[in-house]
């Protein structure tokens, strides 16, 4: 690598991959290792705030939600296995748990890049070190008018 170049991170997108199995959740991450990844990403959520009562969506969301404690489990197994834990939260008590478990790597999805109490509350947590923001969904305004709104905060 050139001076003062960085490493690439390779990150393993696992998701809701582990269909709500703790188990599984643990062979994916040891697949990502294996696979040379150095993060591996779930997604934190609690199906009632994330979906309508009638979306079809919900059940599957319902089936794949891991508990905070399990979310915890996963974080630890993660530190053990030299792997960096990272998931994307999607309400104001997922990151609440993302916090408390000590997570440094938050992932904003894309269709919450305007969400800027989210982004916040993520960007005002004490264990916060990397905070990731796809912007796939997004249009260049929202872009340059998030990244003005980042560039101007004053994080507490």
């Amino acid at each position: 690598m050139h001076e003062g170049s960085k490493e690439v991170e390779y990150i393993a997108e696992i998701g809701l991959n582990h269909n709500g199995d703790i188990d599984l959740a643990k062979k994916h991450i040891d697949h990502a290792l294996e696979a040379g990844a150095t993060v591996a990403k779930f997604q934190t959520y609690f199906t009632e705030t994330r979906t309508f009562k009638r979306e079809a969506l919900r059940q599957i969301l319902k089936d794949c939600e891991l508990s905070p404690e399990q979310f915890k489990e996963l974080k630890d197994y993660c530190d053990k296995s030299g792997i960096t834990f990272c998931s994307t939260p999607f309400c104001l008590k997922s990151v609440k748990v993302l916090n408390d478990i000590g997570c440094k790597v938050f992932k904003v999805a894309s269709f919450h890049m305007s969400n800027y109490k989210l982004i916040e509350e993520i960007g005002n947590s004490d264990s916060i070190n990397n905070l990731i923001i796809s912007t796939g969904m997004s249009t260049n305004d929202e872009i340059l008018k998030l990244n003005n709104w980042l560039e101007n905060r004053t994080w507490s």
